[in-house]
């Protein structure tokens, strides 16, 4: 988890700069209307106000992306050895044939089991010849898109899954992209033993 809380501490860093070069700017803004201490006084409670802003909204937003994955690994039974930050998540899986087996059953039978798993929602956007996308909700850390291809091989059908949050604004979702990936593997699997 320490690796997954300082990943998430460094890529909020350059939001949290600017939180605490404003606060440090107000900081300024106040001292100097008040002019009850020197310039060098000013400065220093400005800087040192500004790093304490920086360091807790840091600290704050990495630690509720790693509660976030923690809930997630609890609820679904998942390691953290593999937990990834990145809110965008690709994956090849190759699966062997199975006589009989199309493309799309094993699409529709993936997205059955993801659906029936608890606590997660699915809403398939387009499915059809071995190709799905869904919204995949109830993880914590948002909502994700999820998007699986099947094609099939010489001697196994290669799986391609992508995941990613649904609103494209994010840059953080608590590992919610990589949960939505490993449980898609694992409907994926057990799709194509069914």
């Amino acid at each position: 988890m320490n690796h997954f809380w300082r990943d998430a501490f460094a890529r909020v860093s350059a939001a949290a700069a600017l939180v605490g070069t404003v606060v440090a700017g107000s900081v300024i803004g106040v001292l100097v209307t008040e002019a009850e201490t020197g310039l060098w006084g000013i400065l220093i409670q400005a800087v040192g106000a500004g790093v304490c802003s920086f360091v807790l909204f840091s600290a704050i937003i990495a630690s509720v992306n790693t509660l976030h994955l923690m809930g997630n690994l609890a609820r679904f039974g998942l390691s953290s050895a593999d937990a990834s930050l990145s809110v965008r998540s690709t994956r090849t899986l190759t699966v062997p044939l199975v006589h009989g087996l199309r493309e799309h059953r094993i699409v529709e039978s993936s997205l059955r089991n993801l659906g029936q798993l608890n606590g997660v929602s699915l809403e398939t956007k387009h499915a059809d010849d071995g190709k799905a996308s869904a919204v995949c909700a109830g993880l914590q850390g948002g909502n994700v898109l999820l998007e699986l291809a099947i094609s099939r091989g010489a001697d196994c059908y290669e799986v391609s899954i992508e995941v990613r949050p649904e609103s494209s604004w994010k840059k953080l979702n608590g590992g919610a992209s990589w949960t939505a990936s490993e449980l898609a593997a694992s409907a994926v699997l057990r799709s194509a033993g069914e």
